[in-house]
């Protein structure tokens, strides 16, 4: 089995089907590799049941793994706002948006919420390139949108720590 050298060396994350195409295996042969790799410690199973993969020797940046866990989803709310400085607190979750279900997941030690939102709301993010690779996260205006959208169905709570406006004079979408 020989993987294309461009796709080894820049993905951390991966589905069975994308590490099916990267080697050109079939499909029980794909899952036989990955169960054993994951049985010999050089890959991580980052959700039961669906195929989602990442490297132990490399492990992955919660944005990359958030982004694949759930699709369509981009980083926002508690984890965007902490980004951009609009709360002053490290947020230990990773909060994403998506058009889908509400869902929660842990995986890597971490955990990941998403909440679901308009599909005529779900605009307003942009790729960010972390580690080679890009994800999708919410501008600053939009997460801050998102955030209070959802304190306003109650289903978030306003900190008191947020931050509309920066000390200084400067507007606040100016960053």
């Amino acid at each position: 089995m020989r993987l294309r050298n461009s796709w080894c060396v820049r993905v951390t994350v991966f589905s069975s089907q994308e590490f099916r195409r990267a080697a050109a295996l079939t499909p029980a042969s794909a899952k036989m590799l990955l169960f054993r790799y994951v049985r010999k410690g050089y890959l991580l199973r980052l959700k039961d049941n669906r195929g989602l993969y990442g490297l132990k020797n490399r492990r992955p940046h919660p944005w990359l793994v958030a982004n694949k866990l759930l699709r369509p989803s981009y980083i926002s709310l508690e984890t965007a706002l902490s980004h951009y400085g609009r709360i002053p607190e490290t947020v230990h979750a990773v909060t994403s948006v998506t058009s889908k279900t509400s869902r929660v997941f842990e995986s890597l030690g971490l955990h990941f919420s998403y909440q679901k939102i308009k599909a005529s709301a779900f605009t307003g993010y942009r790729p960010h390139p972390i580690e080679g690779q890009t994800v999708w996260l919410a501008e600053m205006e939009k997460a801050v949108a998102d955030y209070l959208y959802f304190v306003h169905l109650g289903r978030k709570n306003l900190n008191d720590r947020f931050r509309c406006r920066e000390s200084s004079d400067r507007s606040f979408f100016n960053t």
